[in-house]
């Protein structure tokens, strides 16, 4: 009765703060995690998307909270904010039909 679901862990270096971030990085993940989630939609595959959990546009400041200022896994609050929409997302998943 479960559902299997491809969730997108996004990478520090697409926000400012992030370590190795750049205006040409953030393209170039995006188009991976897009090229990726198009195939899950269209094999019916549900997918959760947390790369807009952070702030994208704001200053460097705004997301010094949730990641390191080099290459590492996030900070606590980042591991927070993005399991908070992960659960929230989860939670609007339909069960698959039996």
């Amino acid at each position: 009765g479960g559902t299997v679901a491809v969730v997108y862990w996004p990478d520090p270096w697409r926000y400012p703060s992030g370590p190795g971030y750049s205006p040409r990085n953030v393209r170039a993940l995006d188009e991976a995690r897009d090229r990726g989630l198009m195939i899950a939609k269209r094999s019916g595959v549900p997918v959760i998307d947390l790369s807009h959990s952070f702030p994208e546009n704001g200053s460097a400041a705004a997301n010094a909270r949730f990641f390191y200022p080099f290459p590492a896994h996030f900070k606590p609050a980042g591991y927070r904010l993005a399991a908070r929409q992960l659960i929230a997302a989860m939670a609007q998943l339909e069960p698959a039909a039996k």
